[in-house]
């Protein structure tokens, strides 16, 4: 049983991995579709936050400031979507400048030392 599911989870990591590392980088965000490119980085945000928490490498503030920080990037999101035109050049721009800065802002909340105790379960 073990082994099945060890395998399995090589499997699934085989190919989950290289969409996860390219939806990194705002390059791919801008080459693939859209929809499909913000809900990989959504997805992949979200990974690494929770695993960010689950380890203590980021705070309950900065949980809560990263929270805020993403529901302001979808506010924006939804205003651009219910515009009637296609976006300008300079609104995707924007949307990837906000791509930008939430990985950032992930990665500086990982990586700046401040440490909680990991949850365990």
């Amino acid at each position: 049983m073990l082994k099945k599911t060890l395998i399995a989870a090589l499997v699934s990591f085989a190919l989950v991995a290289p969409a996860a590392a390219a939806a990194d980088h705002p390059e791919f965000v801008a080459r693939i579709a859209p929809r499909v490119a913000l809900r990989l980085f959504a997805q992949v945000a979200r990974l690494r936050v929770r695993h960010g928490v689950r380890t203590g490498q980021i705070t309950p503030a900065e949980l809560a400031q990263l929270r805020q920080d993403a529901a302001a990037f979808r506010a924006q999101l939804e205003a651009l979507r219910d515009a009637p035109k296609p976006l300008t050049a300079e609104q995707r721009q924007s949307v990837r400048d906000g791509v930008r800065r939430l990985n950032r802002e992930i990665y500086e909340a990982i990586h700046n030392d401040i440490r909680t105790a990991p949850l365990t379960r």
